[in-house]
Formats: structure tokens, sequence, C-alpha cells
């Protein structure tokens, strides 16, 4: 198995056959709620269950259009995958030496002593190795599928 620096460069090279989505914001602005909608199967409504309420209609051309976009999207949707920033900063920290972190933990012990502790005390290292797992093989997976 390639290390997470490599397996990202190279993932990142092959970006001709697939697009990265960024989603950021504040809590509470919909970027999960996004995420996990794009990361599952996916059947856009007919276009009679929507844009037909007694304030709107929509228009004899609207509703060619989105029919014309709902078919497109039937046949071609593909679920994406959905990646956080923590999976990926904890693979790092995960490939990084023993020593290296037992520095930067202490640094930041001494710089805000209760955060460090606390954030210790509540970093479950068993379910991001089981995330870290999942992320490398999803990884190992795109980039088997592209070698063909």
């Amino acid at each position: 198995m390639l290390d997470n620096k490599k397996t990202i460069g190279k993932l990142l090279n092959q970006r001709d056959n697939f697009i990265i989505i960024g989603l950021t914001g504040r809590t509470g602005s919909g970027c999960t709620t996004a995420a996990n909608i794009l990361s599952k199967e996916f059947s856009p409504p007919q276009v009679s269950d929507i844009g037909n309420t007694k304030d709107y209609k929509l228009s004899p051309l609207s509703k060619k259009r989105y029919e014309i976009t709902r078919k497109f999207t039937e046949k071609n949707w593909q679920k994406f995958y959905s990646v956080k920033i923590s999976d990926i900063i904890t693979s790092i920290l995960f490939d990084t030496n023993k020593t290296e972190i037992v520095k930067l933990i202490s640094e930041t012990l001494e710089k805000n002593d209760s955060k460090a502790k606390r954030f210790l005390t509540n970093f479950n290292f068993d379910r991001k190795l089981k995330l870290l797992s999942r992320q490398r093989d999803l990884i190992n997976s795109i980039l088997s599928g592209m070698k063909k």
C-alpha cells in the first residue's frame, strides 16, 4: 500500500477522471447535509412534483429544461465519496513518527494545557483507525479503477 502523501498526490494527478468538491461553511450551514446528499444514490423528482404551488408554476420552457436535466441526471448520476479533512489529518498523524507526535503534543500542552488534555481524552483512536482504513481502501479502489 502506498504511503498517504504519494497516494493523495497520485490521486490528485488523476483528476481528469473525477471531480473534487470542497464544502466549507460555518456550523449549521448545510455542508454535512450537502455531503450526505451527494454521497447517496439520487433520483430527481418528477416535474409534476415540483414548481406547482398556487404561488408559483413552472413555465412550459422551464418544465422542458428540467425534464432534460432530470433524465440526464438519472442516467449519469454517480454518488460522491465523502472524505473529511479530519480523516486526512488523522491519516497524516498516523504516518508521522512517534517522536514528532510526542513533540507536537508536548508543545500543545505547554501552550494550552486544558485544550490538549481535552483533545487527548476525547480523541477516539479506534474510530479514526477504522475511518483511515476505509479511506485508504476507497482511494486504492479509485486508483485501481483508473488503471483500467
